[in-house]
């Protein structure tokens, strides 16, 4: 099988040509991941500088302009490949300096003082003078982007967020690898989390037992968003303090990061006995889930999929409405394609998907069941494992 490395090469090159890029730029930390396996504190969890990842399409080769403090840590991730830095920063060197240090030592001292002006130098050691340069905009600003057209007055600067996501849509088996395990922890920390719960708790200290679930079995909280009652119909919303009490109807949208892939999962619970229209508005979301899963296969389009759920749930709730049953994931949790409304898209082997059919009816509550699969190259493969009945505790 390929190694990973190459996979990767492999799809930038492919997308790549298709569009007729010389260059190929990553801003959002996840492409510039993608490119060069950078990852630091500053530029993927805080947000707080620029860095960008380049793929010369003509030699395959990598490189980089990165802030003056990531120096260190890139070379460390990345000791091979070709960067220049930007802004300042202050490191001391020790007398008995390593072939690392040197490294380290001479780039810092060559710092450019701004992202655009290292990005510029960056795309000058390409040696690319004319042609396109697909220009990931995620992280460019308006005055980046006009400082880079004028000064390179023979490129053609083309917006390339969404060719990125092209690239990234087909998964290698380490990614699908990585994908199914951060799904396995998101599942098995909710159902631990559920399995301390208490009446009286809110829905506060029941994210908490989650998030502590998730650290301990090895993975980095991201989100989870777990409502009660009423509040079970505000989609992507905020943990309170309400109160779980007998009777109460639960929806949780979740999930983690694990080695830097995410999961995005939703279940639906009841404590003790819930209402009539909890128990049949959940059955009929569930079987339009099923019938979704069940009709994936490569070449069926996305929208095909999108008109056999939205018809499935409509036989039990007329009125049913939704924008999207599912979305790609991988390092970003809404990856390409979604499962849409006359989206052409055709399914391919190794996408991964979130599939998905919830229902909010603001005033009375919402019910939820989204899981995760991998396309293969008759079917597909569910990367969730546990029982997508509605859960019920207690009673």
């Amino acid at each position: 099988m390929q190694n990973f490395k190459d996979f990767k090469k492999e799809r930038i090159k492919e997308v790549a040509e298709k569009y007729g890029f010389d260059v190929l730029i990553g801003s959002l930390p996840e492409n510039v991941f993608y490119i060069s396996d950078f990852k630091s504190i500053s530029h993927r969890i805080l947000n707080r500088t620029s860095a960008f990842a380049l793929f010369n399409c003509k030699n395959e080769q990598i490189s980089a302009a990165i802030p003056c403090a990531d120096v260190a840590t890139f070379i460390e991730q990345n000791e091979n490949l070709d960067i220049v830095c930007f802004g300042e920063f202050y490191f001391s060197f020790n007398k008995d300096m390593s072939p690392s240090s040197d490294s380290i030592k001479h780039i810092t001292q060559n710092s450019f003082e701004s992202p655009v002006e290292g990005l510029i130098e960056a795309i000058k050691k390409t040696r690319v003078t004319k042609g396109r340069i697909g220009l990931d905009e995620s992280r460019v600003t308006p005055q980046i982007w006009n400082t880079l057209v004028n000064n390179f007055p023979n490129i053609h600067f083309i917006p390339a967020e969404g060719i990125f996501s092209e690239i990234k849509k087909i998964k290698h088996k380490t990614e699908i690898d990585k994908l199914e395990q951060s799904a396995t922890i998101a599942e098995q920390a909710i159902h631990k989390a559920l399995s301390k719960l208490e009446l009286g708790m809110t829905e506060e200290e029941l994210s908490k037992l989650y998030v502590e679930e998730v650290v301990h079995l090895g993975a980095q909280p991201y989100f989870n968003v777990i409502t009660e009652g009423e509040r079970t119909a505000f989609a992507d919303t905020i943990n309170t303090s309400n109160t779980i009490l007998e009777g109460s109807l639960l929806r949780f949208d979740f999930g983690c990061i694990y080695d830097n892939y995410r999961s995005d999962l939703a279940r639906t619970a009841i404590v003790g006995r819930g209402s009539k229209k909890m128990e049949e508005y959940y059955e009929h979301i569930l079987r339009g889930e099923n019938d979704l899963i069940n009709s994936i296969k490569p070449d069926v389009t996305a929208g095909e999929i999108y008109n056999i759920a939205m018809k499935s749930v409509r036989e039990g709730i007329p009125h049913y409405e939704r924008q999207h049953v599912g979305h790609g994931i991988g390092l970003e949790v809404y990856d390409y394609p979604v499962l849409g409304e006359g989206v052409n898209e055709s399914l391919k082997e190794n996408m991964v998907l979130c599939v998905e059919t919830p229902y909010y009816e603001i005033g009375w509550g919402g019910v939820q069941v989204e899981d995760t699969l991998v396309v293969t190259d008759n079917g597909y493969r569910l990367l969730t494992k546990k029982s997508r009945d509605l859960i019920r505790i207690g009673g």
